[in-house]
């Protein structure tokens, strides 16, 4: 895949970016300014903005489905946003507080979220009908 599509966005800095996991279609970003944001990779414009978060998102990353996205802020908190790309907008499903976490990594229905001495690993049911 070629990357020819500039993103425009007003965000301060941002901390992490990545892509959705069936299709090369959408990126999440989240940054300093305490809002994740999905993009379109095809047209560069912002599609979904996702709130919650009182501090900078640390990690972003999008359900194996992608019809969720998990945001993790400085604030301690992780947040599971539900996505609505027909009505362009989310709805929060959780905000679950967690020790201090720098990263994230999902697989299947395993989180493994780490800050920096250990690795924590949370099992969940697949959230599907939510």
């Amino acid at each position: 895949m070629s990357c020819d599509v500039a993103i425009h966005t007003k965000m301060d800095i941002i901390q992490t970016l990545n892509w959705t996991n069936s299709t090369d279609d959408w990126l999440v970003a989240g940054g300093k300014d305490r809002h994740a944001i999905v993009f379109s990779s095809r047209t560069g414009k912002q599609a979904i903005k996702l709130d919650g978060h009182s501090q900078t998102i640390q990690s972003a990353v999008f359900s194996a489905d992608d019809k969720h996205v998990f945001t993790l802020s400085v604030d301690r908190y992780l947040i599971i946003h539900k996505l609505n790309f027909k009505e362009s907008r989310s709805c929060q499903v959780s905000k679950i507080e967690t020790r201090h976490c720098v990263d994230m990594a999902l697989k299947a229905s395993t989180l493994v979220s780490v800050n920096k001495t250990q690795a924590y690993c949370y099992s969940f049911k697949p959230l599907q009908g939510k």
